[in-house]
């Protein structure tokens, strides 16, 4: 865990957000946020200090975030903006939890924000991903005014057939197409046999069970360049599209295996490797120290 710590302190970007008043402040690692109410940046080391240098962004304040997506795009962007200088940064971003439910574990109450900075991420720097969108809202749109109109027709065959229990075979046609439509709708637009075959942005959990529930859960809320893998276990996934690797919520229990996979990442993918970026990392066990 001490070694990790000291990798991430070479070159890391600490991006504090808050609820509910959703201040968002950007500071150096292990910095309590300033009580000024906008963002500010700097470097966490001599990399990322000459690259925020670089970018002017050293102590200046930034517009205060509207809502919870805002705040998303805003700690995406600074992201982004730091990658764009190269060298493969590593970027933690900390979303403060404190506020929430108390029985909620941090990853639980980070799922949210997660996913809208995920989106947000994706769509700033993984070509296609950009069209992907502005392609699936069309669709989708056509989706939807096309389902009323075949669920009105429904209605209209049936009202002719109140006596007669066999559906006729219009019915059955508009029923199957019915079910399209709902199935195009329920993916957001995208086909049910879409394969996304550019850049990946990966998602590494703490374990394979909260990887195995995001599998299930996200699909309809990121886009589909996202993966997901756990920190443990065997690694199976083909890796090699890989541009982003995010580690979400890994704990001290996790810190090797996720220190194994960071320089493993940075060491075949480095002709395509845009950052890795950590989010509310609990790599130190204060139980221990």
């Amino acid at each position: 865990a001490e070694t990790m710590l000291q990798s991430l302190l070479a070159t890391s970007l600490l991006i504090l957000l808050g609820q509910p008043a959703v201040e968002a402040f950007v500071r150096p690692v292990f910095v309590q946020p300033s009580s000024s109410a906008s963002p500010r940046v700097s470097g966490g080391g001599q990399t990322a200090h000459s690259s925020v240098v670089a970018l002017g962004l050293v102590n200046t304040p930034t517009e205060l975030p509207d809502s919870l997506d805002d705040a998303a795009a805003i700690a995406a962007d600074a992201c982004r903006r730091i990658a764009e200088e190269g060298g493969s940064p590593r970027c933690r971003v900390d979303f403060d939890t404190s506020v929430g439910d108390e029985t909620y574990t941090t990853l639980k109450s980070s799922t949210e924000f997660m996913q809208k900075f995920v989106t947000s991420l994706c769509l700033a720097t993984i070509p296609g991903v950009q069209e992907w969108k502005m392609d699936s809202a069309m669709r989708l749109a056509e989706a939807r005014a096309e389902l009323r109109e075949v669920q009105q027709q429904l209605e209209d065959a049936a009202g002719f057939d109140d006596d007669d229990d066999e559906k006729s075979p219009e019915e059955v046609e508009l029923a199957e197409r019915e079910a399209q439509l709902m199935g195009t709708i329920s993916n957001q637009g995208s086909p049910a046999d879409f394969v996304w075959e550019g850049e990946n942005v990966r998602i590494y959990f703490p374990d394979e069970g909260s990887a195995a529930l995001a599998r299930r859960d996200w699909t309809s809320e990121v886009p589909p360049c996202v993966q997901f893998s756990a920190c443990g276990g065997v690694q199976l996934a083909d890796t090699s599209k890989d541009s982003v690797i995010m580690f979400f919520c890994p704990r001290a229990s996790e810190a090797e295996a996720a220190e194994e996979l960071l320089y493993k990442t940075e060491e075949a993918n480095a002709d395509i490797l845009r950052m890795s970026v950590w989010v509310n990392p609990l790599l130190v066990d204060m139980g221990v120290t």
